[in-house]
């Protein structure tokens, strides 16, 4: 939780200065990642709970500098198409964040996890070459931004009722996704006693079905509307989080599973989309800033709350909560 809520505050720092400096986003991702890696590298060396606890914190806030700037600049040159250039950039994640346990888990068979976060600023620096090299060309214009306008402005942001709206939303989302993938693997493994392996191969088809959902809910919220792919979207999650109660072992439960990435993982993207729409373009960063600070932030308490529940009632419980929270 401590993890997440420092996250969430460090983001705002970087929304000010992807959107002060937005003629300057390339060096911000540049920047950025090497950041990232920096604190990932030192994180091997610790040796202690509490030195893991502050690095843990240290590197999300390195994290955040990414979004804002990457987000912020994607909403602004293809603001027609901007549902579907975000969920774009969400593909990537995906494709990491499948690709990334498995390559990882084969390292782990040779080395130790410390190596591995050393070693791990060679590809942030890689990374952050290839960045700069292939992105300095595109020009965005640099915003007449003073502290004391960023400041009115940002004020200006909780006085607007879509964007709220559309926060409030995005902060059921992250409650009921991270109770889900909070607990999910606790109860594969030890409800369930399925392996390791077994639970790695069912949140990888899950996160596959993601790649392939984002793109087409990114399309069709630039076609139709926000609306009409966020509502049916947290409706459907609702629907497959109590599935999974109700079914709770079984071929059809493993399919709910992988069912849930078609929104699990998609919905983020279009829920940033919405809230660009409804704000100065001025401030994209900021906000951006704003969505996931709140969506970390949401994520980091709401296990800890379903925590209690899965003590008294069972782990299975939480998918119930989780569903009704939608």
């Amino acid at each position: 939780m401590g993890r997440n809520i420092s996250g969430g505050i460090g983001n705002f720092p970087w929304g000010f200065l992807s959107d002060r400096f937005s003629h300057q986003f390339v060096t911000i991702l540049a920047v950025g990642m090497i950041l990232i890696g920096i604190t990932h590298s030192v994180f091997g060396f610790v040796t202690s709970y509490w030195q893991a606890f502050a690095m843990a914190a240290i590197s999300h806030i390195a994290i955040g500098s990414w979004h804002p700037a990457a987000i912020g600049s994607l909403s602004r040159v293809f603001a027609e198409k901007r549902g579907f250039a975000i969920s774009i950039h969400g593909i990537g994640a995906s494709i990491g964040e499948t690709i990334g346990p498995i390559f990882v888990g084969a390292l782990l068979s040779f080395t130790v996890w410390q190596s591995i976060l050393h070693w791990g600023l060679v590809p942030a620096l890689l990374t952050s070459v290839m960045v700069f090299v292939t992105l300095r060309s595109i020009r965005i214009e640099s915003q007449d931004l003073t502290v004391r306008l960023y400041i009115a402005a940002f004020i200006n942001l909780f006085r607007n009722k879509k964007l709220l709206l559309v926060l409030v939303f995005t902060g059921g989302y992250a409650s009921a996704q991270s109770i889900v993938i909070t607990f999910l693997p606790i109860y594969v493994r030890e409800d369930l006693g399925q392996s390791a392996v077994v639970l790695g191969t069912y949140l990888t088809a899950a996160q596959a079905i993601g790649i392939l959902s984002q793109p087409a809910m990114g399309y069709f919220s630039d076609r139709f509307s926000r609306k009409s792919v966020i509502v049916p979207s947290l409706l459907l999650m609702g629907v497959l989080y109590i599935l999974l109660f109700v079914m709770s072992s079984g071929p059809a439960f493993v399919a709910i599973v992988i069912a849930t990435g078609l929104v699990n993982f998609s919905l983020m993207a279009i829920c940033l989309a919405a809230c660009a729409d409804v704000v100065d373009p001025k401030l994209h960063g900021t906000t951006i800033s704003l969505v996931f600070s709140s969506f970390v932030i949401f994520a980091g308490i709401f296990p800890l709350v379903a925590g209690f529940l899965a003590d008294t009632e069972g782990v299975k419980s939480v998918f119930f909560f989780a569903g009704c929270m939608l």
